[in-house]
């Protein structure tokens, strides 16, 4: 076994308890198979640049891939953690989310912000609390979209490199888990380990 191929098994053993569920019965689940998949950077990562249509989801589709996963800077999305009631405009990611899905692709979203947000979120108690908050408004927005086609990704690479990171981080995403299970108690959700979701993290 290849370490890539562990480290994706590592990883789908932790999405299984992560949803309450058997390793094994991800798919009795009906959650997305994302078995091979296409990694949509700078679009919606940072603002206005490489711009996806239609046509290139069915590109993507037609090369035999089954999911994409969209990178998103909530920043660009009009979030604000210092904000006394942070609100977000989705209209956005609710566009690429549908073209995906139009082209019969499942979808991962992926909450990917810029280096200084990164650190807010690890370092201030306030901003990790809008962070938390965040995924709540998050999955009550999207709880009515295909369980079967749609993902969330809580953090890409959460850093937290100190001694006591992984078990900081490990207690942020649990708590990141139970505002998505809220309103969304059967969506497939991608957890990671802390120092850049690396194997070592894990």
């Amino acid at each position: 076994m290849t370490n890539s191929v562990r480290w994706v098994y590592g990883l789908m053993l932790l999405i299984c308890i992560a949803v309450g569920i058997a390793p094994g019965a991800v798919e009795a689940a009906s959650t997305p198979a994302l078995q091979r998949g296409v990694n949509l950077s700078h679009w919606l990562q940072y603002w206005g640049r490489q711009p996806v249509v239609a046509a290139d989801m069915a590109m993507i589709k037609k090369a035999g891939f089954d999911h994409v996963r969209i990178p998103f800077n909530p920043e660009a999305l009009g979030w604000n953690p210092d904000a006394t009631t942070p609100t977000t405009d989705w209209t956005a990611l609710d566009q690429a989310m549908n073209l995906a899905l139009q082209a019969q692709l499942a979808v991962i979203l992926d909450f990917h912000p810029e280096s200084e947000l990164h650190n807010r979120i690890e370092t201030q108690d306030s901003v990790q609390q809008a962070f938390l908050d965040f995924w709540q408004q998050m999955a009550r927005h999207y709880a009515a979209s295909p369980v079967s086609e749609v993902a969330f990704e809580i953090l890409n690479e959460p850093q937290y490199y100190q001694d006591d990171g992984g078990a900081r981080w490990n207690a942020v995403q649990q708590q990141a888990l139970l505002r998505v299970r809220q309103s969304a108690p059967s969506h497939l959700v991608l957890l990671s380990g802390n120092r850049g979701g690396s194997i070592a993290g894990l």
